[in-house]
């Protein structure tokens, strides 16, 4: 392995780099925050996974490196942990395609790729009956997978959330399947677990949506399933989106007109850990617009 691909050789960049460096987690999220980031003179670059994330943030916080990281909230933001140094930013929702998961930005994605004006509203309702399905339907089945893993006993019980979907334009969920998995799944499991993880989840859903709890693959499966078939529906010759094609979009439309107050959030921490590297002058050439 190369040095600059070791988590000392990517501490050690920005004594090579011009602009300073916003680490997060994954290649797939980079278009988000270059999004998020591009008033500013920064680099957005993959850290290679949440655990050279989070020693890329024990260093910092070790050392005061002038770079930033960017961790996913993960299962993580239903206990309220304070972030351990300025410049590591925990996101408020699961992963980013979860701040992907708005109706004005899914709409216009999916009236561009119909080829039809914005006001046609193709999305429509579609969105809102999305978002009580999965409180309706995925409630528990979400307590029981949180749960596995707090108990850690390796069962992932959301690998593919098309497999729940009954197969029609809109998205509506097999309960009877569900039942099923929560019937056979519950082994390795205490209930004393359950138990603390529904009151953790109870408590989530009295300041945001459920689906802001939901990993972030399965909600861009949830989107690019809407988005899909609401296109073909309006277009017959309408290709399919691919997920990399579809987060690219939601990207560019999301941060065109900031939506919620997690949005407005993570703008302002982003830009502050930014400005905190430029006013103490650890890093040449920043230049914030």
């Amino acid at each position: 392995m190369g040095f600059a691909r070791t988590t000392l050789g990517k501490i050690a960049q920005y004594h090579f780099d011009k602009y300073l460096t916003v680490w997060v987690e994954g290649p797939t999220d980079i278009p988000f925050y270059e999004q998020a980031l591009r008033k500013l003179d920064c680099r957005v670059k993959d850290a290679g996974g949440k655990s050279e994330c989070l020693k890329l943030a024990k260093a910092l916080k070790e050392k005061e490196h002038p770079y930033v990281v960017v961790l996913d909230g993960d299962y993580d933001i239903l206990e309220r942990k304070r972030s351990c140094h300025r410049r590591v930013i925990m996101l408020n929702r699961h992963s980013v395609e979860n701040y992907c998961f708005e109706k004005e930005p899914i709409e216009r994605v999916c009236c561009s790729h119909a080829r039809v004006s914005f006001k046609e509203k193709l999305i429509g309702k579609s969105f809102d009956s999305t978002v009580m399905a999965v409180e309706s339907d995925l409630l528990e089945l979400m307590v029981l997978d949180i749960a596995h893993q707090r108990a850690q006993t390796g069962q992932k019980l959301l690998i593919n959330i098309e497999e729940l979907l009954v197969n029609r334009d809109e998205i509506v969920f097999d309960k009877r399947r569900i039942k099923k998995i929560l019937r056979d799944k519950t082994e390795g499991v205490s209930k004393k677990v359950i138990g603390k993880v529904s009151n953790l989840v109870k408590d989530f859903r009295r300041r945001k949506r459920l689906v802001d709890l939901l990993q972030g693959k399965q909600v861009l499966r949830l989107i690019r399933h809407l988005v899909n078939k609401r296109a073909k529906k309006q277009r017959r010759s309408t290709s399919n989106l691919s997920p990399d094609d579809l987060f690219i979009r939601l990207s560019s439309e999301v941060w065109s007109e900031i939506v919620s107050d997690d949005h407005k959030s993570l703008k302002r921490r982003l830009y502050r850990a930014i400005k905190d590297i430029q006013k103490n002058g650890k890093v040449l050439g920043i230049k914030v617009n």
